[in-house]
């Protein structure tokens, strides 16, 4: 396999395992019909009037081209908001809501992976704000002073414990439901959607 196919091989797995976890509609017919994704090597593919061409650099890491390519469908260079929610408990809830859209959606054991997670998503999902709201549930205190060390000195973060049973369930809420089945991802898209 050359590098650019390898490359292009891990962005569809990666995006393939992303639409198990986040079967947002919207998302799907974001990835499949508007965007071309091609490589280096091939760049006389042609594209219909209505298609724009993001071309893969070799070696990119996965989960960077999936916002690359996120944003680049929308005409953007970064986001201006990015909203992380997480469910704290043993079983951690976590989504990514960028600019009104749900982005990711994960479940975590321990803090620590929400951390990294968090790390490589301020480095590679280009924000103008990233606000990162924890509820107040078990280990909820735990997960946002932990956060706070380790994100709170950057000036575009913001890390917030908020009160779940403030969380939102407006209409927003109502089609969200219909796709995603999991309470712990329900309650992050709740605790990311809270005012803090």
């Amino acid at each position: 396999m050359t590098p650019n196919a390898r490359s292009y091989y891990e962005l569809l797995s990666f995006i393939s395992d992303l639409l198990i976890r986040n079967p947002n509609p919207n998302l799907r017919k974001l990835l499949k019909l508007k965007v071309k994704v091609t490589t280096e090597k091939y760049t006389s593919i042609s594209a219909m009037p209505w298609m724009k061409i993001f071309r893969l650099n070799d070696g990119m890491d996965p989960f960077e081209a999936y916002f690359k390519i996120y944003l680049f469908s929308k005409g953007k260079k970064e986001f201006k908001n990015l909203l992380i929610g997480i469910d704290p408990g043993r079983r951690m809830g976590l989504a990514v809501i960028g600019d009104g859209e749900i982005l990711d959606l994960r479940i975590f054991h321990e803090t620590r992976e929400i951390v990294e997670y968090l790390r490589e998503l301020t480095r590679k999902c280009p924000a103008r704000k990233y606000y990162v709201r924890v509820g107040n549930g078990v280990m909820g205190e735990e997960v946002a002073n932990t956060l706070d060390l380790v994100l709170g000195g950057r000036e575009n973060v913001e890390i917030h414990l908020v009160d779940e049973e403030r969380s939102s369930s407006g209409s927003f809420m109502h089609v969200i439901l219909r796709w995603v089945h999991d309470k712990d991802l329900v309650s992050a898209i709740r605790i990311a959607l809270c005012s803090h």
